[in-house]
């Protein structure tokens, strides 16, 4: 996978959007440029126009060292007639547009930090048309080190221009051809050839190659086709009368409609010249096209030549005209009917469906034309297509591209087809290595029998449209468009699909399964499906049948007795009188459990429980819970393990259990693009018995990962079906998005980094949104605060927090409603701050109770305080009071609060954190409590009840 300069990955969801809506509009082909990097795109219709798809989710623009980074799309609008963007943006950004790439028009601009401004930005495209390239930018949108760098969330463009079809250029004869069957006349050697490609009922790529030819004088339309078949000369036509059924023997066809005319005039031709001819159109009476015709049979194929005399027409013929033309060949021994241009699994009398064929003056060489091949795929992946490039193709004057276009299509049923997410690419193909020492004016034109290769990717069952164009380099006018139909159905991929829930059990007594059909409904009356579970050997232990009336069918596996070892599910699925459809079979493995694991819950207020006791979590992440750590009161290690080759790999949770810690287990890596559900379900399923497994770490900042809700979701379900007895944990750097990973995460964080370019309210501002949306969704608050330093990690600018700075991210976050702290990570601080991570680790436990199990104060303020930048807050447990304080105001502050009376003695514990050893006051009755903060500054105050 393509990855740019800096970590990203974009998403593009698309709604409608009120531009003008036609049958006859659609979209073209879209570029994609980011970073100077080319991305492959996916697509989803909407109505006739088209709308475009990027895996995942963006955070682009991110200023940490004062470096100007920005995003930039360019889309190719030849052709548009309308179009418009809108991108869905948060935190500081600037929009701009350009038709160039090089001077841009600003059209939004904002400055905000954490989430506070998130909403759709809307970008009317009109008026930059017509243009070839329209380009979009983002960038950071305040001064360097001031907000916070922009993220981009959808981005959704709907473009309206005329529907895909072929095309091609029909050229004036100096000398009109000789209707004698042979092509051998300047008119065809100088004419495009335009191959036959698509399949009418797009089920299979053409077994036999045709090629058509056009050209034409004031007088008539000539149509030449040279068509590929074994024996021809042998071949037995039938039809031998004008009109008579020719299409019933190997045959060709053309269908003409003239520009502003009323239907269209159908000309078929079988290999011995015999014509039948009709005039489609309202009213039309029987039409003779008195076309001459003639043609030639081999023993390796025919060819046929025509003349067609325009006065038949009811038209006149002049260059600059758009005639929309259908070229077409019915095969009869290979079964297939093609077409040049693509009738989408529709009929040949679909005038929507022509080709459109521009007419030039006379040509004095070859003219360049491209044709594209490749056999049908069998299956979803990356494939290659060969490109065919004919005529005076010229690398300094011509550009050529490849394109793939999702399409409905009537021979899918409807259920399996994904518009949404078939992978459409779109690329400029490189059509040969440029000579230096060769100026462009001295540069040869190719040769008339060169190709290229060019891969392309289908990842979803459906239909598409595979496109090869080839244009002017300079104006962007398409001089040649071939389109070829390809379709995958699932049933000819995977018709039947086993999917157990957990590929590993231990001590399970039974194995839920789940068996997915994707066969048409008419071959599935009668069936029957037999599900046998076996040992690695073959031999049978438990087996069921049942009806296959309706899809998913869920299954259950008694295990109870299975000693350790490999076993297998088969499920085969038979028609109604016996025959075989399908099968499939899916492995599991028993195992013995390590030891018993723990049950870890969360509870109301966000306290995590193990096994009924209250944990606060204070740890790190890319590293375990070490001896010296746990030894701080650092109990928890998030393993950095991301994708193992042996799901039972157990590095991390035996180390951190054997120091008396916990292990956060690291499974981000199921994702990212590569949405591994199945190897999910196999970590899970093989490590959820460890006992020192504390919780499962699915997303790290999902949003730069691609990582949607709608994925997250998925994910939680699959690791909760089978685990339910540990929490799984996801954290963010984009705060203001949390309030949407509902039912994604029992626990929720984010990873504020507000050094050297944010101050430290920023620590604040994410744990209150952390807090609101765990408040909404039901969950936890892990903070991951900022425990480096940029340059600690190889920049050149960005200094390190200081001690009083960690010690104050870390205050704010329990002050803010954070449960548990996930410092990152864990290499810097050991080397660099260890001393003072060492005492905040005990300053931690020293609070802990109060965090886990205070509450509010009689008679004092609720909740989080905020006094002249000074954040504060009180918790009573017992019969005392902790007062926590952050100084974030940026310069010293004298904090003044009311003590009831019932308090009387303050101790500020010493660095050693011991109550006994604290300094300690008695605050007279009616006076208020006051304490002086330095910049950064935290204050730990136990307040002590008179009779205590």
């Amino acid at each position: 996978m393509w990855k740019p300069a800096f970590h990203f990955v974009f998403v593009f969801l698309f709604g409608p959007l009120p531009l003008a809506t036609s049958s006859t509009v659609a979209v073209r082909t879209i570029r994609f440029l980011t970073d100077n990097g080319p991305q492959e795109q996916k697509y989803l219709w909407n109505h006739s126009s088209r709308n475009f798809v990027l895996e995942g989710w963006g955070k682009p623009v991110r200023n940490l060292d004062g470096e100007d980074q920005f995003v930039v799309w360019r889309f190719d609008l030849t052709g548009a007639t309308a179009a418009r963007a809108r991108i869905l943006l948060l935190n500081s950004y600037a929009l701009s547009v350009s038709s160039t790439g090089r001077v841009f028009q600003e059209v939004s601009r904002q400055v905000a930090t954490g989430g506070a401004n998130e909403g759709w930005k809307t970008v009317d495209l009109r008026p930059l048309l017509p243009a070839r390239h329209i380009y979009l930018k983002v960038e950071h949108g305040a001064d360097k080190q001031g907000g916070y760098g922009a993220c981009i969330f959808r981005v959704e463009v709907e473009i309206e221009s005329e529907p895909q079809r072929s095309l091609a250029r029909a050229a004036r004869v100096g000398a009109a051809p000789i209707i004698d069957g042979e092509l051998n006349e300047p008119a065809w050697q100088h004419a495009q050839p335009l191959a036959t490609l698509s399949d009418r009922f797009m089920k299979r790529i053409p077994a036999r190659q045709t090629t058509f030819r056009l050209a034409w004088d004031r007088d008539h339309w000539y149509f030449a086709a040279e068509c590929a078949q074994p024996a021809a000369d042998q071949a037995v036509a039938t039809a031998r009368q004008h009109d008579s059924a020719v299409y019933t023997d190997d045959c060709v066809e053309c269908f003409l409609a003239p520009p502003g005319g009323d239907g269209y005039f159908h000309l078929a031709a079988n290999l011995v010249g015999t014509v039948f001819d009709e005039h489609k159109a309202a009213g039309a009476d029987s039409w003779t096209s008195h076309a001459r015709v003639a043609t030639r049979r081999t023993s390796a194929g025919w060819t046929l030549e025509a003349a067609i005399p325009v006065s038949s027409l009811a038209a006149t013929m002049k260059a600059r005209q758009q005639w929309r033309i259908g070229l077409y060949r019915g095969d009869r021994e290979s079964g297939q009917y093609t077409a040049w241009s693509s009738i989408e699994g529709g009929g040949f009398h679909s005038p929507q469906h022509f080709g459109q064929v521009a007419l030039v003056e006379v040509a004095q060489e070859a003219q360049p034309a491209v044709n594209l091949s490749f056999p049908q795929p069998a299956a979803l992946g990356k494939h290659l297509a060969t490109l065919l490039y004919a005529g005076a193709v010229d690398p300094q004057q011509h550009e050529l591209s490849l394109d793939v276009v999702p399409i409905p299509s009537p021979a899918i049923p409807t259920g399996q087809q994904d518009l949404t997410q078939l992978n459409p690419i779109s690329k400029t193909i490189k059509l040969r290595d440029q000579d230096p020492n060769v100026t462009p004016s001295a540069s040869p034109p190719l040769s008339e029998e060169e190709f290229v290769k060019a891969a392309f990717t289908l990842d979803r069952f459906g239909a598409a449209h595979i496109i090869a164009t080839l244009r002017a380099r300079k104006s962007g006018e398409i001089i040649s468009r071939s389109m070829q139909s390809v379709t995958i159905s699932r049933e000819q991929v995977e018709p039947i699909k086993l999917t157990l829930r957990q590929p590993y059990v231990s001590t399970e007594t039974t194995l839920p399964a789940e068996v997915s059909l994707y066969i048409q409904e008419k071959k599935l009356l009668g069936a029957n499906l037999v599900a046998t579970l076996s040992t690695q050997d073959g031999k049978p232990l438990h087996s069921t049948k049942q009806a296959a009336a309706q899809t998913p069918i869920q299954l259950l596996f008694p295990i109870a007795g299975l000693s350790p070892g490999h076993y297998r599910i088969r499920v085969n699925l038979t028609g109604k009188s016996g025959q075989p459809l399908a099968t499939s079979e899916r492995s599991f493995t028993r195992y013995i459990a390590p030891g018993k694991p723990r049950s870890v819950s969360i509870d109301k207020r966000g306290v995590c429980l193990v096994d009924g006791q209250p944990m606060m979590p204070l740890g790190f992440m890319l590293g375990g819970a070490s001896m010296e750590a746990v030894a701080a009161g650092y109990n928890v290690g998030l393993w950095g393990c991301e994708y193992p080759q042996d799901p039972a790999d157990r590095a991390g949770t035996d180390t951190a259990l054997a120091n008396g810690g916990m292990a956060i287990l690291h499974v981000c890596n199921y994702l990212r693009g590569k949405d591994d559900i199945e190897g999910l379900r196999a970590r899970v399923s093989r490590l959820k018995n460890e006992p020192g497994l504390l919780a499962w770490y699915l997303a790290d900042e999902p949003e730069g990962h691609g990582d949607t809700p709608e994925l997250l979701r998925q994910a939680y379900r699959a690791i909760k079906a089978i685990d339910p007895h540990h929490p799984v944990y996801i954290c963010t750097n984009a705060p203001g998005n949390l309030i949407r990973y509902r039912g994604c995460a029992d626990i929720i964080g984010a990873d504020p980094y507000p050094i050297p370019g944010h101050d430290l309210k920023l620590v604040a501002a994410w744990t209150d949104a952390a807090v609101a949306a765990a408040k909404v969704n039901g969950q936890a608050v892990w903070m991951t605060p900022q425990g480096f330093g940029w340059k600690d990690l190889g920049s050149a600018q960005g200094r390190s927090p200081t001690n009083d700075e960690f010690t104050c991210m870390l205050a704010t976050c329990f002050i803010h409603g954070a449960k548990g702290i996930v410092w990152w990570p864990y290499s810097v601080p050991r080397q660099k701050y260890w001393k003072h991570f060492q005492w905040m680790g005990r300053a931690s436990r020293y609070i802990e109770p109060w965090i886990l199990h205070g509450g509010n104060v009689p008679d004092m303020p609720a909740g989080v305080q905020k006094t002249d930048g000074v954040h504060w807050r009180v918790w009573q447990h017992d019969d005392r009071v902790l007062l926590l304080a952050s100084n974030l105001s940026g310069k010293a502050q004298r904090l003044s609060i009311a003590i009831p009376d019932r308090f009387q003695r303050i101790a500020f514990p010493t660095r050693e954190l011991s109550d006994g050893e604290a300094t300690q006051a008695n605050q007279p009755a009616g006076e208020r409590f006051n304490i002086n903060l330095d910049p950064t500054q935290t204050a730990i105050v136990v307040i002590h009840s008179k009779n205590k």
